[in-house]
């Protein structure tokens, strides 16, 4: 065998060597494992998918009627906005929510936590000082507490998990209840009754439809007493009878 062969039979060896060394090689088209800024929006997704126990679950508060439960409000009256303490929950949701209260009326819409506030107790002041007279809505958005930070970053996920409550309504009104003076028993001694008028005035004076005054109107009538009364000759032998009780 000459040097010409050998060189020849060296050079197939080696050819042979590499084709087999790419076969055998571990894919290099396989995806890595997510490392650095990959791992950590992983995560991230991970960590905002179990944030909450409601999330993806129908969780929410209802308002209820606001205090005083008056339809018609007197301008100026300080009122208490609350949500229903039976929270709309799935059974294993235990977490506590958040809240946001809406008034919206002649005024517009008013936020009572501000732009990005929100409440963890479920009953708020409104002072109604400000407020014009008139018709007014109230609603407010609940979601779960936990959520709040990912819901001032405008995460998706959190805005979409703030639920809105059904609607309730009032009326502040500039107009107030007027009494006039008693008049005099109508019972010479004993008892009678004597009356006054009551109207419903705004702030002018003026007499106006008694739907523009907050509340029940006072009475108009009430028992008096005029004194006792002389009792009659009778009365002397027979002060049980019904024309002597209470005579002199």
């Amino acid at each position: 065998m000459n040097r010409s062969v050998l060189k020849s039979a060296a050079l197939i060896l080696t050819g042979l060597f590499a084709v087999f060394a790419t076969h055998c090689a571990a894919p290099t088209d396989l995806p890595e494992e997510a490392t650095g800024e990959e791992a950590a929006a992983d995560d991230d997704e991970g960590d905002v998918q179990s944030t909450s126990q409601a999330l993806h679950s129908n969780c929410w508060a209802q308002i209820q009627r606001p205090f005083p439960t008056d339809k018609f409000l007197a301008a100026g009256t300080a009122m208490k906005l609350r949500t229903n303490p039976n929270l709309n929950c799935p059974v294993n949701v235990t977490e506590k929510l958040a809240y946001r209260f809406y008034v919206e009326g002649p005024g517009g819409r008013i936020s009572l936590q501000g732009a990005d506030g929100w409440s963890l107790s479920r009953i708020v002041d409104l002072d109604t000082t400000s407020l014009q007279p008139g018709r007014y809505k109230v609603y407010l958005y609940s979601m779960p507490a936990s959520m709040i930070p990912a819901w001032l970053q405008n995460d998706p996920v959190a805005r979409h998990t703030s639920k809105r409550s059904g609607n309730t309504y009032f009326e502040l009104v500039n107009a107030s209840w007027s009494t006039g003076n008693w008049s005099a028993c109508s019972a010479s001694c004993d008892m009678g009754m004597r009356a006054r008028s009551v109207d419903c005035k705004n702030v002018n004076g003026t007499v106006v439809d008694a739907s523009f005054c907050a509340g029940l109107p006072p009475s108009t009538s009430e028992l008096c007493y005029a004194g006792p009364c002389m009792c009659l000759p009778h009365c002397w032998a027979m002060p049980w009878m019904p024309d002597c009780m209470g005579c002199l």
